[in-house]
């Protein structure tokens, strides 16, 4: 049986504003995460920050636990060792008299 053709527009435009709806979030958190390592590595020029290490917060952000036995789980410990040792050695450098 045939759909209406205002139904199955219905369809499509339900469908596109959903996966709005989920792919907005994901977008604006990537760009965020980018964003944050960025000025990270403009501060510190030496640092060898790298713009790719976002891409491990992608499907859920920094702070927020990857599904058990997901395939970037060891990458993304690996990549918040680096982040947390970095800024640790930045506010100990900090703390250091001149």
């Amino acid at each position: 049986m045939r759909r209406p053709a205002t139904l199955l527009g219905k369809d499509i435009a339900t469908h596109i504003a959903k996966q709005r709806q989920t792919e907005h979030p994901q977008r604006a958190a990537k760009a965020l995460d980018d964003a944050v390592i960025a000025a990270y590595a403009a501060i510190e020029p030496d640092g060898e920050w790298s713009p790719s290490w976002a891409e491990v917060f992608v499907e859920t952000s920094a702070g927020q636990p990857l599904p058990k036995g997901h395939e970037l789980s060891s990458r993304r410990a690996e990549i918040e060792q680096l982040i947390l040792g970095k800024l640790l050695r930045m506010n100990l450098e900090r703390l250091e008299p001149t």
